[in-house]
């Protein structure tokens, strides 16, 4: 399932984790209001044309339109709980990527090619480092800095971000700092990492710092998140609504337009 899919999901249930009260309380609200809806999507007909009868499909209007009330009114309680639902949202991506080993070895053959496309401008040599798909697990750094290190810092972090923006694109726009402070972040612990020779860089451990960004940023942002989500909330909540409404409207307009012409053609004949 996508990760913002997932996000949802989590948040219309969280309701239910935070105690019995408040879960009678949104339920009953929700109860009300989906009842409310129903009432009121259909009457919509008859305040349009008095002589108008529901069929089928306009039924099940009304109960589509009562259903999406009740899920709204879950979502909007839900995203009191956003900031425990979002840092669960990050530590199951961190916790999937990890394990993720076709994801890793991706990474690595990208980052292999790209200094092997440079190997001549690097002074590289090759030969004892076999291609990832012939069983090779390193990359030549050469002597000294010689850019290997910026070619696959550079590789690895593009492909960190892109992997949780792709999981979570709802959220990357609202936590990714757009600055490229994460990056940087990522960027400067590989540098430390390669500084220290400690051999190739563990993609775990990156994976595990761009955890810690998000996460420790989300304390500020929240309030953010919650005020966008709710606003999103309810321009979806309208369009379905306000499509909805607008399916039954026309169908009593269209009654009204067959009405007419079956009495002029009566007249007619």
């Amino acid at each position: 399932m996508n990760g913002d899919a997932s996000l949802l999901l989590e948040t219309l249930f969280s309701v239910g984790r935070h105690g019995a009260a408040y879960l009678w309380i949104t339920t009953s609200l929700a109860a009300v209001l989906g009842a409310l809806t129903w009432w009121g999507f259909y009457h919509l007909g008859t305040q349009v044309n008095t002589r108008f009868h529901m069929r089928p499909l306009h039924h099940f209007c009304c109960g589509l339109a009562a259903a999406v009330t009740v899920i709204a009114v879950f979502l909007f309680a839900g995203l009191n709980f956003a900031e425990y639902v979002t840092e669960q949202a990050i530590d199951n991506w961190a916790h999937m990527v990890k394990k993720d080993d076709y994801w890793r070895n991706h990474v690595f053959r990208e980052a292999y090619d790209a200094v092997y496309e440079q190997k001549d401008k690097l002074g590289l040599d090759f030969s004892k480092y076999p291609h990832p798909d012939q069983g090779g697990g390193s990359i030549p750094r050469g002597v000294g800095n010689n850019g290997v290190d910026d070619i696959v810092s550079e590789i690895y972090v593009k492909e960190m971000v892109r992997n949780f923006k792709n999981n979570h694109s709802f959220l990357a726009k609202i936590l990714w700092p757009q600055s490229g402070e994460g990056e940087k972040r990522l960027i400067g612990d590989m540098n430390n990492w390669f500084e220290q020779n400690k051999g190739s860089y563990r993609l775990d451990r990156g994976v595990e710092l761009l955890q810690q960004i998000l996460c420790g940023d989300l304390q500020t942002k929240i309030p953010r998140v919650i005020w966008i989500s709710r606003i999103v909330l309810v321009v979806v909540f309208l369009l379905i609504q306000g499509g909805l409404g607008a399916l039954i409207a026309h169908a009593a307009l269209a009654d009204i337009r067959v009405r007419r012409a079956q009495r002029l053609g009566e007249r007619m004949e």
